[in-house]
């Protein structure tokens, strides 16, 4: 299998990842070297991650990897506050399975000038935002200031069913249920998503955990839930 590895590389300068690993079907594995703390693999100007790792249906990151050195917009910790589009980033990604986190610890705003998120996870069919038997179910958290589109974000990712929490960036003045004010078209978003129910149990009789989203300029929710 195919292993990418970031060494001696200054990403700093990459402002696109467009179509980077697109269908590489041995692509497993994409780590830097957690033994120097002088190579660090950071993204911090990209803006846009179109098809970035599209089809690549062997790519998952393995628990024993250390990550945490990343600068980039799916790993946890990072920072993707340049980051404008991510359309079908991960599309096609049969076995992806990792947490994403991309909170700011500090304001929750580090996908604030994110736009695009079109069929970002479309056909993710593993994907459960890093749950495995047995352990917590971390929640999805974006920060949607600036999103538009996120028609099939997660179409037929059939085995999701994190807690999505849709935040802005000025949370201390703008109420949640204002959190999506400029999304337009969310047609198709959770289309055969057959186990989700934002992190609870399916069945379950009263949920806990609802979806906020502010609806006030979407022109499009066609076979959201379909």
């Amino acid at each position: 299998p195919f292993q990418f590895s970031a060494q001696l590389w200054n990403a700093n300068l990459v402002t696109t990842t467009r179509f980077m690993f697109d269908k590489c079907l041995g692509l497993s594995e994409v780590h830097d070297f957690p033994d120097d703390p002088n190579l660090p693999f950071e993204f911090d100007n990209i803006e846009t991650c179109d098809y970035m790792f599209f089809k690549c249906i062997n790519f998952k990151f393995t628990p024993n990897l250390t990550l945490s050195r990343w600068r980039f917009p799916l790993i946890v910790g990072s920072n993707a506050s340049q980051t404008i589009t991510m359309r079908s980033m991960f599309e096609g990604c049969d076995k992806f399975n990792e947490e994403i986190r991309w909170e700011d610890p500090t304001n929750n705003s580090s996908t604030r000038k994110v736009s695009n998120t079109i069929q970002m996870f479309k056909n993710c069919l593993s994907y459960t935002n890093g749950v495995t038997s047995g352990s917590t179910n971390p929640s999805f958290i974006f920060c949607a200031d600036s999103l538009q589109n996120a028609n099939f974000m997660f179409y037929n990712c059939q085995a999701f069913n994190s807690n999505i929490i849709f935040t802005n960036s000025n949370s201390s003045s703008i109420p949640q249920f204002k959190n999506t004010m400029f999304l337009k078209n969310s047609s198709g978003m959770f289309q055969d998503c057959i186990n989700y129910n934002n992190g609870e149990p399916v069945n379950i009789s009263v949920p806990n955990n609802p979806l906020i989203m502010t609806m006030n300029s979407n022109q499009n929710v066609s076979q959201m839930f379909y």
